[in-house]
């Protein structure tokens, strides 16, 4: 299948571009004087570092683990009818998004197409779809850029969900909730999730029908294991489902996954395409911004109404402000 292409130079740019580090200041009160609003806002923050990654490993994108995973993200091998790639609606130039309102995943007229043009074709569909050249799901595509620092949830509505959401582990300890757990409360952990959060939240768009999946009728009698094993099957060879066709990819393009996952020094298996994917993922650290700068010191990196607003923001209602902290607090 024909990969969607990217330009290398600049995906390194966005991937890396966020991830250098900053000689820290210290809070508010370096060299710069300090105005009014300054001094307000500092004893706010004192409990912020501007670094949201604080305490978090964070992957480098040169780990060959990180690179396999990006190869994964970038193929349509990933998806059952070979029309969709992770990146078709996860895309660097769209903030790691899909740049539309309602996301459009399997089933478009040109599936080389990511963003405002990617139109679904209704033929593909029939009888499963009604609006024609509308989109195929109910949501837009949230990012995954700063995957690395979820440490509870992912997805819309919180439906990948770490049972323990120890700071800085990316729910990789005490097992995580997904649409695969049994149901029951409290709730019960999948024995199958992910290493972590990013990696469990991978494993789900492959067999949803409307995102990477597709309605067919030689795999619409498959629950979420079976479908990955068909995807499974196709990297190694394994298998007479006759579900796919043994010829989706050619002995060649199979050998040559299969040494990515060697190389990179990882069995492969059902879990490890997604883990990898998710190792990948984690490198997408885009976290300077000016607020980054002002917290670590720096009083001139945002405006006067900025501050204002930021008074606002960490303020509480008894104290004039908007109460924001009260579900927004923290670096992250």
């Amino acid at each position: 299948m024909k990969p969607i292409l990217y330009s290398s130079a600049l995906l390194s740019l966005l991937l890396l571009g966020g991830c250098g580090s900053s000689n820290q200041s210290g809070h508010i009160g370096g060299s710069t004087q300090a105005s009014a609003l300054d001094k307000n806002l500092s004893p706010l923050i004192s409990h912020l570092t501007g670094d949201p990654s604080t305490g978090h490993d964070i992957p480098s994108i040169d780990d060959p683990k990180a690179q396999l995973g990006m190869k994964l993200n970038y193929t349509k091998t990933m998806s059952l009818p070979g029309d969709t790639a992770c990146v078709s609606c996860h895309h660097p130039l769209l903030g790691g998004g899909d740049g539309v309102q309602i996301a459009i995943g399997t089933g478009a007229v040109d599936t080389d197409i990511y963003g405002y043009d990617r139109v679904l074709d209704p033929g593909k569909y029939a009888p499963y779809h009604e609006i024609e050249g509308g989109p195929s799901q109910a949501v837009n595509s949230p990012t995954h850029y700063n995957s690395a620092l979820q440490d509870r949830f992912m997805a819309w509505h919180g439906i990948i969900e770490a049972a323990d959401p120890i700071p800085g582990k990316n729910g990789s300890v005490g097992g995580l909730y997904d649409p695969d757990s049994e149901p029951g409360y409290p709730r019960i952990k999948d024995p199958s999730a992910g290493a972590d959060v990013p990696a469990t939240q991978a494993r789900f768009p492959v067999q949803n029908p409307v995102e990477m999946a597709n309605f067919d009728d030689r795999w619409n009698d498959l629950d979420s294991f079976g479908i990955r094993q068909l995807l499974l099957e196709r990297f190694t060879g394994d298998g007479n489902s006759g579900k796919i066709g043994s010829d989706y990819l050619t002995p060649e393009q199979r050998a040559a996954w299969q040494k990515e996952f060697k190389d990179a020094g990882v069995e492969l298996n059902d879990a490890n395409i997604y883990n990898m994917i998710s190792y990948f993922e984690q490198t997408i650290l885009l976290i300077e911004n000016p607020w980054k700068k002002y917290v670590e010191g720096d009083l001139t990196a945002i405006s006067e109404d900025a501050k204002k607003g930021a008074i606002l923001f960490f303020s509480s209602y008894e104290q004039g402000g908007a109460n924001c902290t009260h579900c927004h607090n923290g670096d992250f």
